[in-house]
C-alpha cells in the first residue's frame, strides 16, 4: 500500500479546498501580524508606516509557508506538523530578524519583544492547528469528507482495506460502501459499511 505523499487534489478547480486553503493563509497573516501589532502598539510606535511594514512582513511569512509546502496536501491529513510549521515559521521570521539588525527596521523591538512575538505566534500556530484537526474530525464523524470512495468487492481484502482505512483515516476519503454483485451470500452490512450492486445501489450510496 502507498505510504508516501501524492498530491491527489492538483487536478481539483476552483472549489471548497481552494477557499479552504485561502482561509487558512489568511488566519496564519493575520496569527504573524497580530502580536507584532500589540507589542508596537504599547510600545507607542504604531503609525501608518509601522502597520504597513507589519502587513508586508505578513504577507512574505505567508509565502515563506507556501515555499515549505505548508499549505500542501498533508494540511489535511491527521498529522499535528508541528516540526514542519516550526521549522517554516523559523525561516519566515530570519526575515524579519535580519530587516531589524541590518536595515534598521522596527528599531523599538529589542531581542525580548522578538522572542515574545515569535513564541506568541508559534503558540497560537499551533493552537489553530489544534482547532483544524478538531474540526476535521468533526466532519469526518458525521460523514463529510472531501472525497467518498466505494470499495470493489465485499472479500477478505476489502476488509482488510476498511480496517487499514479506519486506522489511518483522514478527511482527504471516505468508504461509503461497499459494491459486490453476490448479495445473496453476504450481509447487508460489513464492517459497518453497507454492501450493495452496481445499480442502484451504486447511485443511491453517493446520493446520501
Amino acid at each position: 500500500m502507498r505510504s508516501t505523499h501524492v498530491n491527489s487534489f492538483s487536478f481539483l478547480g476552483v472549489s471548497y479546498v481552494q477557499y479552504f486553503l485561502l482561509f487558512v493563509k489568511v488566519f496564519h497573516g493575520c496569527i504573524v501580524a497580530a502580536p507584532g501589532l500589540l507589542i508596537v502598539y504599547f510600545g507607542g510606535n504604531l503609525n501608518d508606516l509601522t502597520l504597513s511594514a507589519i502587513f508586508v512582513f505578513s504577507c512574505i511569512a505567508v509565502l515563506v509557508f507556501q515555499a515549505f509546502d505548508v499549505y500542501s496536501e498533508l494540511i489535511f491529513t491527521n498529522l499535528f506538523r508541528f516540526k514542519h510549521m516550526f521549522v517554516s515559521w523559523c525561516a519566515a521570521f530570519l526575515f524579519l530578524f535580519i530587516v531589524v539588525n541590518i536595515f534598521g527596521f522596527y528599531e523599538d523591538l529589542v531581542m525580548y519583544k522578538m522572542f515574545l512575538w515569535f513564541c506568541s505566534s508559534l503558540t497560537l500556530f499551533v493552537f489553530f492547528r489544534f482547532i483544524i484537526l478538531k474540526f476535521f474530525k468533526w466532519c469526518m464523524q458525521n460523514g463529510y469528507f472531501l472525497r467518498r470512495s466505494v470499495i470493489w468487492g465485499a472479500e477478505q481484502d476489502g476488509v482488510e482495506l476498511v480496517k487499514y482505512l479506519n486506522q489511518h483515516q483522514d478527511i482527504r476519503s471516505g468508504v461509503i460502501g461497499f459494491i459486490d454483485d453476490r448479495l445473496e451470500r453476504l450481509p447487508s452490512v460489513v464492517q459497518g459499511i453497507p454492501v450493495g450492486t452496481c445499480q442502484p445501489h451504486l447511485s443511491q450510496l453517493f446520493n446520501n
